[in-house]
């Protein structure tokens, strides 16, 4: 406890659940403790230790919805513990735990295994595709950013140079270059279609679909859980709206509108960094989402 901050301890001894802030800084502690035992400890460990912590910290620290306890109570601590242990043993340009992955016993004649790293990645960074050189891919990196200058281009050839030149992409991505840079290097990685096109290779599976479907099916629980905080209410002050709004605009967005505004001010961010706009007209709830929903 004495390597602690002052703010964390009373967040501890508290009877509030302990803000992302402090919650971030608990996670870094105790991995910092984990790590210095042993470099890579076992989720089992790490669950361990979670189990312990919020037994002694139930009020700031268990997962509880609606009064009710969530599983074992501990499970999102235990989550972040295993995220960061990955994160601080991960190299930058060759995945951690490369495993294979599992198909349905009935594909096993046609089954193509692909390397997974420890955090889902399929292809974190590939091999220099055999038809493929050095020169190749900075011809198609500098064809790529002057199709980009000149302010139109066809995206049928923007997918098609950006697939060839994954292999460069994904080789400067994992060389830790500062985001600034990155972007003037590979412009179209801002254009949420050619985005998702990058994250689809590197996941494989649709980001987008995943990340609507997720929000969709998990957004009642986010809203129950928002309207327990008193902090949260102006966030949730949309749901009003939502009241006015057709079966079958809510049967298409459900409570997404007013599911990201609570999650950026539950993570105390900028909502205009991701959203361009929220607003419900006519009954029809209009969202336009930066590299979301375009």
């Amino acid at each position: 406890m004495a390597s602690l901050s002052a703010e964390l301890r009373t967040g501890l001894a508290g009877t509030a659940r302990l803000s992302p802030k402090l919650q971030r800084e608990l996670v870094k502690k105790l991995t910092e403790a984990a790590t210095a035992h042993c470099q890579r400890p076992k989720k089992r460990d790490l669950d361990t230790i979670a189990l312990q912590v919020v037994s002694h910290y139930p009020d700031a620290l268990k997962d509880v919805i609606d009064g009710a306890v969530v599983g074992s109570g501990h499970i999102s601590l235990t989550a972040q513990l295993v995220a960061r242990v990955e994160n601080i043993n991960r190299s930058p340009s060759v995945p951690q735990g490369i495993r294979r992955k599992r198909l349905h016993p009935e594909q096993k004649d046609q089954r193509q295994l692909r390397p997974i790293d420890g955090l889902g990645s399929v292809s974190w960074q590939p091999p220099l595709p055999d038809n493929e050189t050095a020169e190749t891919q900075l011809g198609h990196k500098t064809e790529l950013q002057q199709m980009h200058q000149r302010g139109q281009w066809d995206s049928e050839k923007v997918r098609e140079l950006s697939s060839l030149s994954y292999y460069l992409q994904r080789q400067e991505i994992n060389s830790c270059i500062r985001v600034g840079t990155l972007l003037v290097e590979w412009p179209f990685l801002v254009v949420p279609e050619f985005f998702y096109g990058h994250m689809t290779e590197l996941l494989g599976f649709d980001v987008r679909s995943r990340i609507l479907e997720g929000l969709q099916q998990k957004g009642p629980h986010l809203i129950a859980f928002f309207c327990t905080l008193k902090s949260m209410q102006s966030s949730l002050s949309i749901l009003h709206d939502l009241d006015s709004m057709s079966e079958e605009a809510r049967r298409r967005y459900g409570t997404l509108p007013a599911v990201l505004p609570a999650l950026m001010q539950y993570f105390k961010e900028d909502l205009t960094v991701l959203c361009r706009g929220i607003e419900v007209i006519q009954s029809v709830v209009i969202i336009v989402l930066i590299g979301i929903i375009m």
